[in-house]
């Protein structure tokens, strides 16, 4: 008879009139021995009761397979069907730790500190960059919505959401599926990059997670986000070590060389499961 730890303890709550649940259950075990009654007598005679342990048997087993199911189910859920109540931080990173690859381990299959409560902190505090094991599982999350944050001082400073559905880890950066935007002039604007992929590289000296509205040389570069480990123009490097979160701040794109363009602490990637 198959009969899990939770069944045993569903079976003394409910039949044991005593705080003591091992004597219940060890009872039922022993008046199914044969020989004994239901409190588990040994010695001559019939069973009197051994229709009624049969049947407790039965039950038992049964709430066994169905336990064993629903287990199952709650195992594939976890595994297959997360659902967040609120953003889940899934990438996050420091500016200047020290010129690491993001782009590359963004694409790559090999999280990062993952399982660290710290790790996900988006006020700095967590030096080493985070990345979860769930963007290996993106397609399968059944993701509704992404959001790409700069942060200072654990403060949202620039915020993009993005339409997750039906995405992979690599096009939800995509202007196409923007939902939320700082910057109005993003929604009509054309761009000459989107995309978390390259410009300028090869990586790591190159811009990544970046919005651009032209190009024609350093002092006429124009957009509005990047991610940045280059180091061709000033407003790459004038913020110190790679990799930079630059943005502008003036509520629209802007010339990156001119317009005193801002930068954030810390980046993060966060996904939604939540309609």
């Amino acid at each position: 008879m198959k009969l899990t730890f939770a069944v045993l303890l569903c079976y003394c709550l409910s039949l044991a009139s005593s705080d003591d649940c091992s004597s219940p259950v060890v009872n039922v075990y022993g008046s199914c021995s044969g020989g004994g009654g239901i409190n588990g007598a040994s010695g001559g005679g019939s069973n009197t009761n051994g229709g009624e342990c049969s049947e407790i048997s039965s039950k038992l087993d049964a709430m066994s397979s169905q336990l064993s199911n629903i287990e199952s189910k709650l195992n594939n859920s976890n595994s297959y069907g997360l659902t967040f109540t609120d953003w889940e931080v899934v990438f996050r990173a420091n500016a200047g730790n020290g010129g690491q690859n993001l782009l590359e381990l963004w694409e790559g299959i090999t999280s990062l500190n993952d399982g660290i409560p710290e790790a996900k902190k988006v006020d700095g505090s967590f030096e080493e960059t985070y990345k979860s094991s769930l963007v290996e599982q993106w397609g399968i999350l059944d993701i509704k919505k992404v959001k790409f944050t700069f942060y200072n001082d654990g403060e949202e400073v620039m915020t993009l959401i993005f339409n997750g559905i039906g995405s992979n880890k690599m096009n939800w950066f995509d202007k196409d599926r923007l939902l939320q935007t700082p910057y109005p002039d993003m929604l009509t604007s054309t761009f000459n990059h989107f995309e978390i992929g390259p410009v300028i590289g090869p990586c790591p000296i190159c811009r990544m997670w970046y919005i651009s509205k032209n190009h024609g040389g350093c002092n006429v570069d124009k957009g509005w986000v990047a991610v940045t480990s280059h180091n061709a123009c000033v407003w790459d490097r004038i913020f110190g070590e790679a990799p930079q979160f630059v943005y502008s701040s003036r509520g629209g794109a802007n010339v990156w060389e001119s317009d005193s363009p801002s930068s954030a602490s810390v980046m993060a990637i966060s996904i939604n499961t939540r309609a």
